[in-house]
């Protein structure tokens, strides 16, 4: 079985102190043998024996190379067996793989796994199975296969959420690296989600899959496991994140309420999934190019004086701490946005620190509209606020200190005493905000991303 016609080169010429140090690894294990013939009989009978690494490094205290349990892409082994100079092919998981004939000799044959190795074209049921080799050599007369080092992807790594609040019900979808082969997730009430109710995509960057209906909406981690381990989400993202929860507009409602319109699904167009009551931003005029008129009716959540970062870790890398929040829109957006602004500090209300949350500018400036169906989970790093209201050419904030202050609360500050917020402006935008235009917001908190 093979998946590409197209076979990746690994260079005409090899080195000869590749070919030494490769003929010299092989012959320390005992695989010694004569050297592969170009013009080698193609019709010999085929067997494999084992396989051993034989990257340098991957020699055990003896220096005996190391016999390996499992086989990864870009792994470069010794496959051993017998008549291995006349091997035509080499397939993993049925691809096939490039291999120097040079390098081979009656007793073993060295290949590279490819590094491209198709996962996300596969099911767990197909690699878990014997449908599949997972190392096979073919010539003209004879096949062999080797099923004793199953060959995978690296162990799944989490990055974020689409919506860490999800209702049972609500399709969801995580982001990480090698998340094909998916075979459950696991909520953090024990709710499984098996694997033909994950949808990853090719790349093994992004997996979909749906809250079940008997999730209870507890908070915590979620684990994500596949054919080659298990991830947990740990500080990346926690399903129903109550940690570091400045404001939700229910149980923690201690806000400066002038300013955004405070609504729940059932008396607002936004639908389900924010937990009980949220802000609404906007939707009362349309908003010109250059408007920062955050103090009109509609535009801004004034944050009360709480703390976001406890003093003890104000010395620690504002990388290690992030704002998070759910966004709801209900049009395509295109300009305008949302800055979350810690006090100014002149009289302009355009200084002090902030973030420009605007996810239609690209990052070379252009316009790119987004819209998306219900709500979405963004994290911002507080290593990303700048100064100049948020200039995204302005410099990053030196320390936690200087951005929330010594009682790390970001407190109000300035000559009229304003308190840190999130305000619904157009600064930096291309044409005018439509009066249309409105913006939910729920669950305002400040996290621990990283130690």
């Amino acid at each position: 079985m093979q998946f590409f016609d197209t076979k990746r080169a690994m260079g005409v010429a090899t080195s000869l102190l590749v070919v030494a140090v490769a003929l010299a690894l092989v012959s320390c294990d005992g695989l010694s043998g004569e050297s592969g013939n170009p013009t080698q009989d193609l019709n010999e009978s085929l067997s494999i024996s084992g396989v051993q690494y034989q990257n340098a490094d991957s020699v055990d205290a003896n220096g005996n190379p190391i016999v390996p349990d499992t086989l990864s892409p870009g792994d470069r082994i010794a496959i051993q067996g017998s008549n291995m100079n006349s091997v035509a092919n080499v397939y993993f998981l049925g691809y096939e793989a490039d291999f120097n004939s040079a390098l081979a000799s009656e007793n073993y044959l060295i290949a590279t796994i490819p590094g491209d190795l198709p996962f996300g074209e596969l099911t767990p049921a197909e690699v878990e199975g014997d449908s599949l080799p997972e190392i096979q050599v073919t010539n003209n007369a004879s096949e062999a296969r080797y099923d004793e080092a199953p060959v995978r992807p690296p162990a799944p790594e989490l990055a974020s959420m689409s919506n860490e609040y999800a209702d049972p019900g609500e399709q969801v979808t995580v982001f990480g690296n090698f998340l094909y082969l998916a075979q459950s997730v696991t909520l953090p009430d024990g709710t499984t989600i098996p694997s033909e109710e994950i949808d990853a995509t090719p790349d093994g960057g992004e997996a979909t899959f749906t809250i079940p209906s008997s999730a209870a909406p507890q908070a915590g981690p979620i684990t994500f496991t596949t054919a080659s381990g298990t991830a947990n989400s740990g500080l990346a993202f926690r399903y129903r994140e109550s940690r570091g929860m400045l404001l939700n507009f229910d149980d923690q409602s201690n806000w400066a309420g002038w300013g955004a319109t405070v609504a729940t699904s059932a008396d607002s167009d936004f639908g389900s999934g924010a937990e009980g009551s949220f802000a609404i931003l906007g939707g009362q005029g349309e908003i010109a190019v250059g408007d920062n008129s955050w103090y009109n009716g509609s535009q801004a959540i004034n944050l009360s004086n709480q703390e976001w970062v406890a003093p003890e870790n104000l010395n620690e890398s504002p990388e290690n701490f992030a704002v998070k929040f759910e966004l709801n829109i209900q049009e395509e957006w295109n300009t305008g946005n949302i800055i979350i602004h810690i006090h100014e500090t002149t009289e302009n209300y355009q200084s002090g620190y902030g973030y420009r949350v605007q996810p239609w500018r690209q990052s070379d400036g252009s316009v790119q509209a987004v819209s998306w169906q219900g709500w979405r989970t963004f994290t911002v790093p507080l290593s990303e606020f700048t100064d100049g209201y948020g200039d995204p050419e302005g410099s990053a904030v030196p320390d936690l200190t200087t951005l929330l202050g010594e009682d790390g609360s970001a407190g109000p500050g300035g000559p009229d005493n304003n308190p840190s917020s999130f305000r619904l402006n157009n600064i930096g935008g291309n044409a005018p905000i439509p009066a249309s235009q409105a913006f939910a917001v729920d669950n305002i908190r400040v996290v621990r991303i990283s130690e």
